[in-house]
């Protein structure tokens, strides 16, 4: 379609006639048709929208050189740098590169995917505390070096060390399990630091209370604790 574009050159203004297809670098046509202003910037064409007093960009566009950039082309933001690799890249060529999430009451971070919440990280406003969320029937896992596994938070609230899932072992599938192939991967050290002849301490309690946190009374013939040695049978490591 014909437009009427305005050209911006060695700081004059001159009035052209000509289509959109003909723009040149510094060009700027306005198509009152379409309530679109062309902006030509090298080979790239910058179209700003206007619908209901809301402006919509189409195109790259550059701020203070590399302070920010959004690639159009691609859909993504980067701030402290012009080639953004992921939706949002942040990135400094010297110094630390900090997110700064400051809310008046809870700051958070949410994860979703396909619209269905997934997980979150927030600070509870009421007692500061940092809660880490799986919304879903799934665990939390902990890597390092790369993709190898050290701890899991399975679904179930059990902590796992050095096995993905839980198994059973004297007919209970406990709250903390370490399992590994050799003996510096499946056991676990006790050591007391201090300038005294005090040991460290293993210690088991019993309540008759029906709820966590309870000290009822026990009675006469209660059981306060158990050591149990389980062998594999070939097919569980449920009897001693």
């Amino acid at each position: 379609s014909t437009r009427t574009p305005v050209r911006i050159a060695r700081g004059s203004y001159s009035n052209l006639n000509g289509s959109i297809s003909d723009l040149q670098d510094g060009e700027i046509s306005y198509a009152e048709d379409q309530n679109k202003l062309y902006i030509k910037e090298g080979s790239a064409l910058v179209v700003l929208t206007q619908s209901a007093a809301n402006p919509v960009f189409t195109g790259n566009a550059t701020f203070d050189t590399n302070t920010l950039f959004v690639d159009g082309t691609n859909n993504r933001v980067g701030i402290g740098l012009t080639a953004p690799e992921v939706s949002l890249h942040l990135k400094t060529s010297s110094g630390n590169c900090k997110l700064r999430i400051d809310a008046a009451a809870t700051p958070a971070i949410e994860f979703y995917e396909a619209g269905t919440r997934n997980s979150d990280i927030m600070v509870d406003h009421s007692n500061n505390e940092l809660i880490i969320t799986n919304r879903q029937n799934a665990s939390i896992n902990f890597r390092t070096n790369g993709a190898n596994e050290r701890v899991r938070i399975d679904s179930s609230g059990r902590l796992l060390v050095g096995v993905t899932s839980s198994s059973s072992v004297y007919g209970l599938h406990h709250q903390l399990q370490v399992e590994g192939t050799n003996g510096a991967t499946s056991s676990i050290s006790l050591t007391r630091n201090s300038n005294s002849a005090s040991p460290p301490y293993l210690t088991f309690g019993k309540t008759r209370g029906t709820s966590d946190g309870s000290n009822t009374i026990v009675q006469d013939g209660d059981a306060l604790g158990t050591i149990s040695f389980n062998g594999a049978d070939g097919t569980n490591k449920d009897h001693m």
